[in-house]
């Protein structure tokens, strides 16, 4: 974690063993289990304004999950 000013980065990364078909993520929507471990990682950047958090973005690997 990174902060400087207004400014808050974050990397991170989570391990899952999926047994159901994913049907609220976004990106992986009806993706079908494979009862293998995976990894996701990625970056979130936050800009705070009154102790808030008023705007985020984020860049994960989640199609790759999806692709592996």
């Amino acid at each position: 974690m990174l902060a400087e000013e207004d400014l808050v980065a974050v990397h991170w990364q989570a391990a899952a063993t999926r047994h159901s078909t994913l049907e609220k993520h976004r990106q992986l929507k009806g993706t079908k289990p494979s009862g293998e471990e995976r990894r996701v990682a990625g970056v979130s950047l936050f800009r705070l304004a009154g102790g808030k958090i008023v705007e985020s973005w984020n860049y994960d690997n989640a199609l790759e999950f999806q692709m592996s």
